[in-house]
């Protein structure tokens, strides 16, 4: 009895020891501008699991006052030890279908997580993820990811993870489209985030010389643009984007109208006057940037807003219609009319030119990139209205959209509808006007092809071209107990936790531990599936990269209960919005035309 009572008082002395150890290996940290007090957090899975938390860390000087749409200034030093143990307030925001508790202008902190062992290496340094935070630039923060997942999936895995706030919405984007005000601030704050994390992460453990930018939706289609900027370079190796690309159509823009009119709503822009029509004035200019400046966030908020609700009817625009608008857009999980998003800002910007053209010499960058296998699924909800008629007007809409040969938009509009009956292989009993199934699954398909899928394999085309390793993959799992299919962010809640709405199953917890495996070793070795990981010994697959010359991609379907190397990732999204809706059907015909009759001659010769 007496050694029973000596070995339990031992070993919680022995646990309280370990407990200090991992309190002092989580105690302050020396950056270029100050000391850093971090805590230790505990992962939520069965497997004990802790890191080092390092919450609130600024990086940049806050946004408010003059900084307001400037290009983001470093943090200055301060005095005395900086305690870095909560989040600070999320980002101001146009609206959210996540609604934030404490909302901000000051909110340019970065959030550091950092393992035990990786924080008291004196040797090699651990690989860095640097991940950009989705919400269509318009809502979500980091209050979004639950700390206890981020330690568990990655921190303890000997992985630094970083995740910080940025700007978003009218804040991160409005422009004068002059040398006053560029626009692109949310660009701003991601490569100073960047400059941060490269030149402070040795100091919690981190290597600098392995950092892979991630992102997921508008965070991935962030981490793709901030691999075509040259103000990036030397700044990450490594590339991880999931569910989005800078390929999308129309991403980069100079459609000011927006910005004009939300400056007048706030009554710093005269109505009268065009937004172009006083550029040689540059003290007009910096008037209304300074006026800008001033103005309540709440209404600049509101501003935006009521102007993409009602066009130009904005100044009579009633309370009534704004919260339709919102409760249209945001509650019932749609997103507004002319989401924000970068812009062309000329040579002295970031994006100078157009993305086809940055793409042609972008830098080489080893990359992993995917989707879900169902990423607008959640649209066979939302179909008011699926038939015959409702699938020419999504063409219609489309193709105006996206067609390069106007004169081409009827035979384009024909082609769409003809490419997606066939290719779906609907018999024609199926398509009768009343069968609605039919007609919601053809037109969400057609919309994803478009949304998702065609701007993915251009995104990797372009990557090949320029001889960069890329893996691609989908994620295809689907749950039956309940049945949740894998539509857009389903993937996330098996990586950082993102408000799953199940539980998990024991099929769940092996699809996780796989799909973990396969991103951990791609930040860890620059390969999902290399021999020398422990963790490869849960793939049954060698997952190879994408062939420059081959006509289709190669990709891993994520699924149970296999993994699945497969050939041709949604190849009829290639082949008619990357080829025919591009050149138009008529030159798609003389092409053809053309290659028969050099196949007849040659053959003929012989």
């Amino acid at each position: 009895m007496f050694l029973n009572f000596r070995f339990i008082f031992l070993y919680l002395h022995l646990l309280t020891i370990f407990a200090e150890l991992a309190e002092e290996r989580c105690g302050p940290v020396k950056v270029s501008t100050g000391i850093i007090e971090g805590l230790k957090i505990s992962g939520e899975g069965k497997v004990a699991a802790e890191a080092c938390g390092y919450l609130g860390v600024p990086y940049a000087e806050s946004p408010i006052g003059d900084l307001r749409f400037s290009k983001t200034e470093p943090k200055k030093p301060w005095e005395g030890i900086l305690e870095a143990k909560e989040y600070k307030p999320a980002c101001w925001q146009n609206a959210s279908l996540s609604p934030q508790k404490l909302i901000s202008e000051d909110c340019l902190y970065m959030n550091i997580y950092v393992g035990l062992r990786c924080r008291s290496r004196t040797g090699s340094k651990c690989p860095v993820i640097f991940y950009v935070h989705g919400g269509a630039y318009e809502f979500d923060s980091v209050h979004n990811f639950r700390s206890e997942a981020i330690v568990e999936n990655f921190a303890s895995r000997d992985i630094v993870f970083v995740i910080f706030g940025y700007r978003l919405g009218v804040f991160g984007f409005w422009s004068t489209g002059t040398k006053h005000a560029l626009g692109n601030w949310a660009f701003y704050d991601m490569i100073e985030a960047l400059k941060w994390t490269k030149r402070e992460i040795a100091n919690f453990g981190g290597d600098p010389s392995r950092i892979t930018v991630a992102g997921h939706s508008s965070g991935a289609h962030a981490a793709a643009m901030l691999t075509l900027t040259n103000a990036t370079k030397g700044l990450f190796d490594q590339a991880l984007i999931m569910s989005e690309s800078a390929s999308k159509y129309k991403t980069l823009g100079n459609n000011l109208t927006d910005y004009r009119n939300v400056a007048i709503r706030v009554g710093c822009w005269p109505k009268s006057e065009k937004w172009g029509s006083m550029r040689n004035y540059d003290r007009k200019y910096e008037q209304v940037v300074n006026c800008m400046r001033k103005v309540h966030p709440a209404d600049l908020v509101n501003g935006i807003n009521e102007v993409r609700c009602c066009d130009e009817n904005y100044d009579t625009v009633t309370p009534e219609q704004i919260s339709n608008f919102i409760h249209k857009h945001f509650a019932n999980c749609e997103f507004p009319p002319r989401l924000m998003f970068p812009r062309n800002d000329g040579p002295e910007g970031l994006f100078p030119l157009p993305i086809q053209r940055m793409q042609t010499f972008r830098r080489p960058i080893k990359t992993m990139i995917g989707t879900t296998i169902n990423e607008q699924g959640h649209l066979n909800l939302g179909f008011r209205s699926a038939n015959p008629v409702s699938l020419h007007r999504l063409c219609e809409f489309l193709i105006n959209d996206k067609i390069y040969n106007a004169h081409q938009i009827q035979s384009g509009i024909l082609e769409c509808k003809k490419n997606f009956i066939l290719f779906n292989q609907f018999h024609e009993r199926s398509y009768s006007q009343s069968n609605f199934t039919v007609w919601t699954r053809l037109q969400t398909s057609m919309f994803q092809e478009y949304n998702y899928f065609a701007p993915i394999l251009r995104e990797l085309w372009s990557l090949v071209r320029q001889k960069a390793t890329v893996y691609l993959y989908s994620f295809d799992y689907e749950r039956h107990e309940p049945a949740v299919f894998p539509y857009h962010s389903r993937d996330l809640c098996y990586v950082l936790g993102y408000k799953p709405e199940f539980e998990f199953s024991g099929n769940d917890y092996i699809l996780q531990g796989q799909f973990l495996g396969l991103i951990r070793n791609f930040v860890k070795y620059g390969n999902p599936t290399p021999k020398k990981s422990a963790e490869s010994e849960v793939f049954n697959i060698k997952w190879l990269p994408v062939e420059i010359w081959s006509d289709s991609a190669r990709y891993l379907s994520i699924n149970r209960p296999n993994l699945e190397i497969k050939e041709a990732y949604h190849k009829n999204a290639d082949y008619f919005w990357n080829y025919v809706a591009k050149i138009g059907p008529k030159n798609l015909m003389t092409r053809i035309n053309k290659k028969s009759m050099c196949l007849k001659n040659l053959l003929n010769d012989e």
